[in-house]
């Protein structure tokens, strides 16, 4: 169950810092606001530190490029006056862009991206989205014990992502498994002193496959054994609720 910041069309944030001569081209840096990141670092370090022994706080941000003319030459957080670069990989992702130490709701993030200070009249496909997740490790046989943890962890740390909202984030009841790409036939099995339980059941929802904890005991099950190179697994809900606050198909696809 991500929460997900709105996605930022950067071709459309220009810098105020732009040049008199770049007023018909887009300008090579673009640049904009650290204001809801800072908020961001400030709610997760919040967290009770009870709930952050078992669960991983994944923040995914990604830039994506539509025009093919691939990733800025630079991209860094500036704040008054000093510049950090941050790494951005070859197919977009920005593994630390919560790291800056002095990240404050008055700095910025900037792109250099001279390959895209095209005419004005040339459109410009590129932006930045980004999610957090609060994501069980990756392994092979999660315990029974470790999943119910892994929802009554994962419910806090929902509550502070949202903010004022928080309130609203029902009791966790279910794991949502992730693909790269929609997977017909996941290997996720109940299992109970190693061998396999027959029974579960696995709903799909865009690239996840949404199980209910609960089942799992009722299965006579110990645990949950997932053979296969999946991409992250969270705590989540169940699908109704998912779509009870918004959530689509199209967002799982992400």
């Amino acid at each position: 169950m991500k929460h997900y910041i709105p996605v930022i069309a950067i071709a459309l944030i220009s810098s105020t810092l732009a040049q008199a001569e770049d007023v018909e081209r887009h300008p090579a840096e673009r640049c904009f606001p650290s204001k809801s990141f800072a908020k961001l670092k400030t709610k997760l370090s919040k967290i009770p530190q009870k709930h952050l022994g078992y669960l991983e706080n994944n923040v995914s941000a990604t830039f994506n490029d539509g025009d093919g003319l691939g990733m800025p030459e630079r991209f860094f957080y500036r704040y008054d006056g000093e510049e950090m670069p941050i790494e951005v990989t070859p197919e977009g992702k920005v593994e630390d862009i919560l790291s800056p130490p002095n990240l404050s709701d008055k700095g910025e993030y900037c792109v250099y991206d001279p390959a895209r200070a095209l005419p004005k009249d040339t459109e410009i496909s590129f932006g930045f989205s980004m999610g957090v997740e609060a994501a069980f490790p990756r392994q092979d046989i999660y315990a029974l014990a470790d999943l119910e943890r892994g929802l009554t962890d994962g419910r806090p740390v929902y509550k502070k992502m949202f903010g004022a909202m928080g309130f609203m984030v029902p009791k966790l009841t279910h794991v949502s498994v992730s693909y790269d790409s929609k997977n017909a036939a996941p290997q996720i099995e109940a299992i109970k002193d190693g061998d396999v339980i027959e029974g579960l059941v696995m709903e799909p929802f865009g690239k996840v496959w949404v199980i209910e904890v609960a089942q799992l005991e009722t299965l006579g099950a110990d645990g949950l054994r997932i053979s296969d190179g999946f991409k992250v697994m969270e705590p989540g809900v169940s699908i109704e609720k998912m779509k009870k606050f918004g959530f689509t198909e199209d967002d799982e696809d992400e």
